[in-house]
C-alpha cells in the first residue's frame, strides 16, 4: 500500500505559519500584561502582576489603590491589604518583589 502525502495546500500553509512564527520576537522573560480593575480605576503594574497573583491576588492582597511609582529607590504599588516593592538588587531571585506589610517574601 502506498503512503498518501498531505495535500500541497496544507504543506504550503504550514510552511507559512512556521515562517511567521520564526519572525515573531520571543517574549521577555517574566513579561506580563498589566491588569486594570474598574473597581478602583487602577492597574496592577507590570512589575507586580506575577507576584500579586502568586500571593493570592484580589482575594488576599486586594485591589490596587494606586498605580506603581518609585518610592525610596524601589518600584512600589499599594493594594487594599498590602504594599509590594521591587528590589532590583535581587533580580532573578525569589525576593525581587517583597510584601512590605507582612514581611513575607
Amino acid at each position: 500500500m502506498r503512503a498518501v502525502s498531505p495535500p500541497r495546500r496544507l504543506g504550503a500553509a504550514l510552511l507559512v505559519v512556521a515562517t511567521l512564527l520564526a519572525l515573531v520576537p520571543p517574549a521577555r522573560a517574566g513579561a506580563v500584561a498589566p491588569l486594570y480593575y474598574p473597581q478602583t480605576g487602577h492597574t496592577v503594574g507590570q512589575n507586580f502582576t506575577l507576584a500579586w497573583r502568586e500571593r493570592g491576588g484580589v482575594a488576599i492582597l486586594g485591589y490596587p489603590l494606586l498605580e506603581e511609582f518609585e518610592e525610596g529607590g524601589h518600584q512600589t504599588q499599594y493594594f487594599e491589604r498590602a504594599v509590594l516593592q521591587t528590589f532590583p538588587e535581587y533580580v532573578g531571585t525569589p525576593t525581587t518583589c517583597r510584601d512590605s506589610n507582612s514581611g513575607v517574601n
